[in-house]
């Protein structure tokens, strides 16, 4: 809004309307409300019709600002004219009145999406990039069209290796590797164009979901330039793992010992043969996909290991994509049972006492060496309870721990650590115990 600098005073109490639902149903002004815009206590109003009152503008000046409107999903191509009212003011204490003013909405039939033919997929592979961009039938002519993609932006190192010819009529072309240029496109009423990019995921891609988003798409439509929201696709990387593991443990008297194979992407050509064992056989293998498992048959006593050497079974969607060696599976076998305490008595003395001794017989079965000590004792008294621990005895079967000095008002009792007794057929050692109370 201007007003001439041969206006006797300032325009005061500026305002004007302009209705957008009545033009194109469901077009909106998506802000807030705005003040001060011209003038100090000026305000714009309205979603579906937009209100400016109280606007000031000076003798010689001009006020100006932008408004961000929606379109709604569903409009139509085509021209749409959005016409202001009147736009009144005061003058030297004088109603006065300007001319409406038009301005032409341009709606085009453009639409625009992009695709990852192969995702998930996995480093250092060629995958597919399709672009989609349509006119509707009742849309005018689209000339201009263009875009970029900025792959490296998504992934670093996402760079294109091959790009089609005149993609999209006339003059269309694509050129860039980790920056794409679209430009040229050409559609005609209901006509629709795609076309594929053939890119390389770096070899140095880690796992991950990565946003692949376009620039908006551009276009001229009935002489205007016309914007359309930008594409975007998601590509998640893979790695091709495999993991070995056992529900045996890392001790076991248990034969055959279950083994798993689970692999982090479906896999082909995977067989019994292409696991090696040491001090063991293989039976049972079975599965399919990503997981397999199978049996393992100690020879004899002691450790029993499983590999599986690396480029031995090919990722099902890329064959060229081969696994990794496996983390060695480790197992002991012992056919003898671990050492472990069998009890822990009840105290040698019962109801209510002052000051102790109190003791407890720990029993031990399959032990060859007892290595029990105070250290190993854990007190576990309550209200305040504490005492003296000492461990007594000899042998492979039993020890006794005296607990004296016992101060406090409430229950006492004992828990044993592990690892108090071991045996020379079997790594395995005692597990923890107790506790005991009285």
């Amino acid at each position: 809004m201007n007003l001439s600098e041969n206006s006797p005073t300032d325009a005061t109490d500026v305002g004007f309307t302009l209705e957008l639902d009545s033009v194109l149903t469901g077009l909106t002004f998506n802000s807030a409300s705005q003040t001060d815009i011209c003038g100090t206590g000026s305000s714009l109003t309205g979603t579906s019709i937009l209100a400016l009152s109280s606007a000031t503008v000076s003798a010689g000046n001009s006020c100006s600002f932008t408004v961000t409107l929606t379109v709604p999903a569903n409009a139509a191509p085509a021209q749409y004219t959005l016409t202001s009212s009147t736009v009144s003011a005061t003058v030297s204490g004088v109603s006065v009145i300007s001319n409406a003013v038009s301005n032409t909405l341009n709606v085009s039939g453009l639409t625009f999406s992009k695709t990852i033919l192969t995702s998930p997929t996995l480093p250092n592979t060629s995958i597919v990039f399709r672009y989609a961009i349509n006119n509707a039938a009742s849309a005018p002519a689209a000339t201009n069209i263009a875009f970029t993609d900025g792959l490296s932006l998504a992934l670093s190192g996402l760079s294109a290796t091959a790009l089609p010819a005149s993609p999209c009529n006339g003059s269309s072309k694509v050129i860039g590797t980790t920056d794409l240029t679209f430009s040229g496109g050409e559609l005609q009423s209901g006509e629709t164009c795609t076309f594929d990019v053939t890119v390389l995921v770096p070899s140095s891609a880690s796992d991950g979901t990565y946003t692949s988003t376009t620039s908006a798409l551009t276009a001229t439509v009935n002489t205007v330039n016309t914007s359309t929201v930008a594409a975007n696709a998601t590509l998640e990387v893979e790695t091709l793992t495999v993991n070995l593991a056992t529900s045996a443990g890392t001790t076991t008297t248990v034969s055959p010992i279950p083994v798993s194979i689970n692999f982090s992407r479906n896999v082909n050509g995977f067989t019994a043969d292409d696991l090696v064992v040491a001090n063991g056989t293989i039976s049972d293998f079975s599965g399919s996909d990503n997981v397999y498992t199978a049996k393992v048959t100690p020879s004899s006593a002691g450790t029993v290991t499983v590999d599986l050497p690396a480029n031995v079974a090919d990722d099902a969607v890329n064959s060229a994509v081969k696994n990794p060696a496996a983390a060695q599976l480790s197992i002991f076998y012992s056919i003898v049972p671990a050492p472990s305490i069998s009890a822990i008595s009840a105290p040698s003395v019962t109801g209510p006492i002052s000051s102790g001794p109190v003791g407890y017989t720990v029993s031990y079965v399959n032990a060859e060496r007892i290595s029990l000590a105070s250290g190993d004792i854990t007190f576990t008294g309550s209200g305040g309870t504490s005492a003296t621990t000492t461990v007594t005895g000899t042998g492979t079967t039993e020890r006794t721990v005296t607990l004296s000095n016992i101060t406090g008002d409430g229950s006492i009792g004992i828990s044993i650590k592990a690892g108090t007794a071991s045996a020379s057929a079997t790594p395995a050692l005692a597990a923890a115990a107790g506790p005991s109370c009285l």
